[in-house]
């Protein structure tokens, strides 16, 4: 029973400590937000020119991920996925 009322608590999407330690010192970190909002569209449109340099012309997207639309989307993310770099694919509406 306190399993169970815990878990409504908690809810689905429980939040590990090291993940609410960071968040709570970039919430308290005014130069760190400040800097951050600057620099992410500029890393934004780095990542969209980085893409279409290799054929993959963002359709869509925000300053913190791209969507472009290949048909070797699954070729794509094993190569990145060997450099460490991990992406995720969308097949007829399911992503991978």
């Amino acid at each position: 029973m306190r399993l169970l009322r815990a878990q409504e608590e908690i809810g689905p999407w429980s939040i590990p400590g090291p993940s609410r330690l960071v968040a709570r010192q970039a919430l308290t970190d005014k130069a760190w937000q400040q800097n951050t909002r600057l620099q992410l569209p500029v890393s934004s449109q780095r990542l969209a020119n980085l893409l279409t340099q290799y054929g993959l012309v963002p359709v869509a997207g925000t300053a913190l991920f791209q969507f472009t639309r290949t048909e070797q989307a699954v070729a794509w993310q094993q190569h990145l996925a060997k450099h460490g770099v991990w992406v995720r694919t969308i097949y007829r509406g399911i992503c991978r």
